[in-house]
C-alpha cells in the first residue's frame, strides 16, 4: 500500500507544480472589447478543478480530490481524504443487513461468540485515512464538461478500538479501559460512470460506479471456553473480496 500513497501523493504534486506553470495551450484570452471605462475584459481558461462530495460524511468519509484537464477529453484526478464513524447508525445498520459473513465462526472457538462489527455500543471509531487516483476520458471534446467514464483505483483503512469483556463476571460486561485495536484495510477498483458540469467558478457532478474491494479485517474475536464463559481472543483476520456498488455526488472550484 505503500506504493499507492506514494502515487497518489507525487500525483498531487506533479498536478499542482503543472498548473503552476505557464501551459499556452491551454490558456485562452477573449476580449470583448472596451467597456465605458476603456478598459479590456480577458477571460482566462481554468484548467484544474479541487473538489469534495456534500455527502460522504454521512458514510464516515471526507474526501480532497484535485483533478487536471491533460487534453480536451482526458483529465486525471488524484485525492487524499479521512476516514471516521458515520455520524448515523442508519448507514451501519444498512451495511449490516447487506453484510452476509458469518460472524458466529472462528478458528479459535470451539464455541464461539456472535461478534457484531456494526455494533458502536462498546466501539469507538478513530480516525483512519483514504488515497485515490483516477483517469477520466469524457465524451466529447470539449474540456472536462459533461459525461465521462473512469477507472478509478483507491485504497482505504478504518480503525477503531472495541471495548474488552471483564472475564470476571458470569456475564457479558465490558471495560471501559481495555480495548482490541480494530482495523479494516480496503483495495477498490471502480469504474464510475457519471456527469461533470461546469461554469466560471463553480463545479458539480454526479455518478455511479461498480467494482470489487479486495478488505483485510482484524476484529474483536470473543468466544466461550469449556465451562460456558464468555473469553476474550484477541483479534480474528477475515480476508475476502466483495462487489462494489457505487453512487455520489461532488461540487468544485475552478483554479
Amino acid at each position: 500500500m505503500k506504493f499507492l500513497l506514494t502515487l497518489a501523493f507525487t500525483s498531487l504534486f506533479i498536478i499542482s507544480s503543472y498548473a503552476q506553470e505557464p501551459q499556452d495551450d491551454d490558456v485562452e484570452v477573449i476580449t470583448f472589447g472596451n467597456d465605458d471605462d476603456g478598459e479590456n475584459k480577458d477571460y482566462k481558461y481554468k484548467d484544474m478543478i479541487i473538489k469534495t462530495s456534500p455527502t460522504a460524511f454521512i458514510f464516515g468519509k471526507m474526501p480532497f480530490e484535485i483533478e487536471k484537464e491533460l487534453t480536451d477529453f482526458i483529465s486525471v484526478q488524484a485525492g487524499l481524504g479521512l476516514t471516521f464513524s458515520s455520524v448515523t447508525d442508519v448507514w451501519g445498520e444498512a451495511l449490516a443487513e447487506l453484510d452476509n459473513y458469518d460472524y458466529c465462526t472462528s478458528t479459535q472457538w470451539d464455541n464461539d461468540y456472535c461478534d457484531d462489527p456494526y455494533d458502536n455500543s462498546y466501539r469507538n471509531g478513530k480516525t483512519g485515512f483514504m488515497a485515490s487516483l483516477s483517469a477520466r476520458l469524457f465524451w466529447d471534446q470539449d474540456g472536462f464538461d459533461g459525461g465521462y467514464i473512469a477507472p478509478v483505483v483507491r485504497y482505504s483503512t478504518r480503525r477503531s478500538d472495541a471495548q474488552m469483556i471483564d472475564e470476571s463476571q458470569r456475564f457479558e460486561e465490558r471495560l471501559v479501559d481495555s480495548f482490541d485495536e480494530e482495523s479494516d484495510k480496503n483495495l477498490d477498483l471502480v469504474v464510475h460512470y457519471g456527469a461533470q458540469y461546469l461554469n466560471e467558478t463553480i463545479t458539480w457532478e454526479y455518478f455511479v460506479g461498480l467494482g470489487v474491494r479486495r478488505q483485510t479485517r482484524l476484529l474483536q474475536d470473543l468466544g466461550y471456553d469449556n465451562n460456558s464463559n464468555l473469553r476474550n481472543g484477541g483479534l480474528q483476520e477475515i480476508k475476502r473480496n466483495q462487489i462494489l456498488y457505487e453512487i455520489g455526488l461532488r461540487v468544485g472550484f475552478r483554479l
